[in-house]
C-alpha cells in the first residue's frame, strides 16, 4: 500500500471546501435519487461538465458523493411511494412500503440508511485492500459465466413467488418476453417491434420499474379515495429503538454488503442484480422468512446494503483495469481519461493521492448521508400524511417525469402507462410483480451471453459444464430451486 499517497489523499479530503462539496453532492444525489426513474447516472452525467474547472480529485470526489447519495435516495421513494427511485432499490419496496403502511416508516427509513452506510463501508474496505485480486477474479468471467450467473439469478423468482410458483413463473416469463423486444444484440434483427421505430431500443428498465410499481400503485390508491381520501397513520418514532432494531441484524448487513461488492466488481451486473440476490439470500437465511414481502426490516437491510456495496465494487475494475463496472463508473472513467488519468494496476501507486482521496470520499459520503437520513427520517415519513387524492396524482406525475427523462420522448410515458395497466390487472389476479422485473433485468444477460458462448464453442453446450465457475453457479442454481421447493412444501 502507498502510505504516503494515503496520507496525502486523506489530508486533501479533509479540507473545508472539499467537505462542503461532498455535503452538497450527497444532498443533490439524495434528492435526485428519490425522484422515481431518475437514477444515479443522470445527475452525474449532467454535472460532469461543471467539474472540468476543478482539480481532478476534487471533481471525482464530488461526482462520487452524488453517486452515493442517489443510491441511498432511491430507497426513500421505494418505501414512501412504493416507487423505486432507481432500479437498484426495487427490492427495497417489497418490505419498505408494507412497513410504511403499518405506520413504521421511521423504522424502514432508519434501516435503509444504516444498511446503506454499512454497504458503503464494505465496498470502501474492499476497494482499499482487495481491489487487485477482485479485479483479477472479475476478468475470469466470460460469456459462459455471465450466462450461468443470469440463470442462477432467475432462480430467485421461485423464492419471491412463495406459494404462487406458477404465477411467479408466468410473470418472470412475461418479463423475459419483454426483454426480447427490440434489436437482437447478436444478429441486429428486429423482434416484436411491429415496425414501430420507438420499440427498436427495447423496453427500458426505468419504464418497467415506474410502470410496475408507480402507476399500478397510484391506481391502487385511487381505488381507496372514498371522499376526501385517507392517509397512512404514522406511529411514534424513536431513533434509538430503530437503531437498536437494525443493529441486531448486523450479520445480514455485512453479508449483503459483501454480496453487493462482489457482484458490483463484475462488469455489466450492478445494483439491479445485487439487491435481488442479496434479498433472496436474506430470506433463505432468515428464521422469519414468511414475513418477507409483508414488512420485514431484514428485507430492507439486505437490499440497501447490497446496492450501496455495489458502489465500491463497481470502482474496482474501473480503477484497476479501466473497465467500467456500471453506467456511472463509465461516466467517471470518461472524466478520468479526459483529465489524463490512466487507470491500471499501478494507479494507486503512481497517483495515490488522487485515488485514496476518492476512496476515502466514499466512506465520508456514507457518513454524511447516514446523519442526513437518521435525523431526517421523521420528516421524510410525514410525506405519508398526504391524502390519497393528492398522493396518487403526484406519484403519476413523478413517474411520468422519470419515464420521459430516459430518452426525452413522449412514447416513454405511453409505454410506462401500458406496463402500469398490465401490472395493475396482474396484481389483482394474484400475479407477483417482482419476477417480471427480474425477467427483464436478467433476460438480456442470459440470452446475449448464451449466444456468445455457443458461438465460441461452435454450438457445443459442453462449454457450460467444463468451466469451474459455470459448474459452481449451476450447482447453486439447482440448490436454489431445490430449497425453494422444500420451503414451499413445508410452509
Amino acid at each position: 500500500m502507498n502510505i504516503e499517497g494515503m496520507l496525502g489523499g486523506l489530508e486533501y479530503l479533509l479540507q473545508v471546501q472539499n467537505l462542503l462539496l461532498l455535503l452538497v453532492g450527497v444532498i443533490i444525489g439524495t434528492i435526485v435519487g428519490a425522484l422515481p426513474g431518475m437514477g444515479a447516472s443522470l445527475p452525474v452525467a449532467l454535472l460532469l461538465p461543471v467539474t472540468y474547472t476543478m482539480r481532478m480529485d476534487t471533481a471525482l470526489m464530488f461526482l462520487m458523493s452524488i453517486f452515493c447519495g442517489s443510491m441511498y435516495g432511491g430507497s426513500i421513494a421505494a418505501m414512501l411511494f412504493n416507487v423505486p427511485g432507481t432500479g437498484s432499490s426495487a427490492a427495497t419496496a417489497l418490505d419498505g412500503y408494507p412497513l410504511a403502511e403499518k405506520g413504521r416508516a421511521g423504522d424502514a427509513l432508519t434501516a435503509a440508511v444504516i444498511a446503506s452506510f454499512v454497504g458503503t463501508c464494505v465496498g470502501t474496505f474492499a476497494l482499499l485492500f482487495f481491489a487487485p485480486p477482485l479485479a483479477k477474479a472479475a476478468l475470469s468471467f466470460g460469456p459462459p459465466e455471465y450466462c450461468v450467473l443470469g440463470l442462477f439469478g432467475l432462480t430467485i423468482i421461485a423464492t419471491l413467488a412463495g406459494k404462487n410458483v406458477v404465477q411467479g413463473a408466468i410473470a418472470g416469463c412475461l418479463g423475459m418476453l419483454a426483454s426480447c423486444i427490440g434489436m437482437d444484440s447478436i444478429t441486429g434483427t428486429s423482434r416484436f417491434a411491429f415496425d414501430q421505430i420507438y420499440l427498436y431500443d427495447g423496453i427500458n428498465l426505468v419504464w418497467m420499474v415506474v410502470g410496475l410499481f408507480g402507476v399500478s400503485q397510484s391506481f391502487k390508491l385511487i381505488q381507496k379515495l372514498d371522499g376526501y381520501g385517507e392517509a397512512i397513520e404514522i406511529q411514534d418514532y424513536s431513533i434509538k429503538d430503530s437503531i437498536r432494531l437494525v443493529c441486531k441484524d448486523w450479520k445480514n448487513m455485512i453479508r449483503s454488503g459483501i454480496v453487493g461488492t462482489v457482484i458490483g466488481a463484475i462488469p455489466g451486473t450492478g445494483g439491479s442484480v445485487a439487491n435481488w440476490v442479496s434479498y433472496d439470500l436474506a430470506k433463505r437465511f432468515s428464521k422469519n422468512s414468511k414475513e418477507f414481502g409483508k414488512g420485514a426490516v431484514s428485507g430492507v437491510i439486505a437490499s440497501e446494503a447490497a446496492n450501496n456495496g455495489v458502489v465500491g465494487g463497481a470502482l474496482i475494475p474501473t480503477l484497476t483495469l479501466g473497465i467500467p463496472g456500471s453506467e456511472v463508473t463509465a461516466i467517471l472513467l470518461g472524466g478520468m481519461l479526459i483529465a489524463g488519468i490512466d487507470p491500471g494496476p499501478n494507479l494507486f501507486i503512481k497517483q495515490g493521492d488522487y485515488m485514496y482521496s476518492l476512496t476515502f470520499s466514499l466512506f465520508l459520503s456514507g457518513t454524511l448521508f447516514l446523519f442526513l437520513g437518521l435525523f431526517g427520517a421523521k420528516y421524510f415519513a410525514k410525506v405519508l400524511k398526504i391524502p390519497n387524492a393528492i398522493f396518487a396524482p403526484m406519484i403519476i406525475c413523478l413517474a411520468a417525469i422519470g419515464a420521459y427523462s430516459v430518452k426525452q420522448q413522449f412514447y416513454g410515458i405511453v409505454i410506462m402507462f401500458v406496463i402500469g395497466v398490465l401490472a395493475y390487472f396482474l396484481k389483482n389476479t394474484g400475479f407477483p410483480l417482482p419476477p417480471m422485473l427480474i425477467g427483464l433485468i436478467l433476460g438480456p444477460i442470459v440470452e446475449s451471453n448464451l449466444n456468445r458462448s455457443l458461438i465460441i464453442s461452435r454450438g457445443s453446450w459442453s462449454i457450460f459444464v467444463t468451466r469451474p465457475i459455470c459448474i459452481a453457479f449451476l450447482f447453486l442454481a439447482v440448490a436454489s430451486i431445490g430449497w425453494a421447493v422444500y420451503q414451499a412444501r413445508t410452509s
